[in-house]
């Protein structure tokens, strides 16, 4: 995203090794004129959240209620949205059939932490864990 913005390089150098992103945000020193949160929108996989889970995380917790009716419901946003970019907030994300089906000429495929990532949440090192998908 940094070559969509101007001052984005600049930005990135200062904020590349805060603590956290949220604090970067909490701080809003020096943003960006152009807020490149403007140009993100978020959507589950996942549509619904499964009844009477025990635990908010991990992936068991987590099942389609119409796997195929869901399945084209994400790819329909995604579809309707255009989006340059998607994200896949999973490191294990890897079903190659649905990577297929996103991928096209103009949309770059990233697969990379979840925010709640526990190892380091300094943006430089999560950056770096984004896989991109070829």
């Amino acid at each position: 995203m940094k070559e969509h913005f101007v001052e984005w390089g600049d930005f990135w150098k200062k904020i590349k090794y805060a603590k956290t992103c949220q604090s970067i945000l909490k701080a809003g020193k020096n943003m960006p004129q152009e807020n490149p949160l403007s140009y993100i929108a978020l959507t589950n996989f996942y549509k619904f959240v499964t009844e009477k889970r025990e635990k908010r995380s991990g992936g068991g917790n987590r099942r389609h209620c119409d796997q195929q009716i869901e399945l084209e419901l994400f790819f329909e946003e995604v579809e309707i949205f255009k989006p340059k970019i998607v994200i896949f907030q999973s490191l294990s994300f890897n079903n190659k059939k649905w990577l297929e089906r996103l991928s096209s000429d103009e949309r770059l495929i990233y697969v990379g932490p979840h925010p709640s990532y526990r190892r380091s949440t300094q943006p430089d090192f999560f950056c770096k864990q984004m896989k991109l998908h070829t």
